[in-house]
């Protein structure tokens, strides 16, 4: 499983690819339903959050 580090801790993980760093950020909202929590408000978010990094990066 490639993506493997993704359940680990960490929610962003950095990879180096030949064409330059490939970055995968979980959804916090998989991780919220995997713990089995209620916490659907904080998870939007975060995704939310996350999704402008991720967008700034792609530029």
């Amino acid at each position: 499983m490639q993506d493997a580090e993704l359940l680990l801790p960490c929610n962003v993980v950095l990879r180096g690819t030949a064409e330059g760093t490939e970055v995968s950020v979980a959804d916090p909202g998989a991780l919220v339903e995997m713990a089995g929590e209620d916490l659907d408000g904080v998870a939007g978010e975060a995704r939310e959050r996350l999704s402008r990094v991720v967008a700034r990066l792609r530029g």
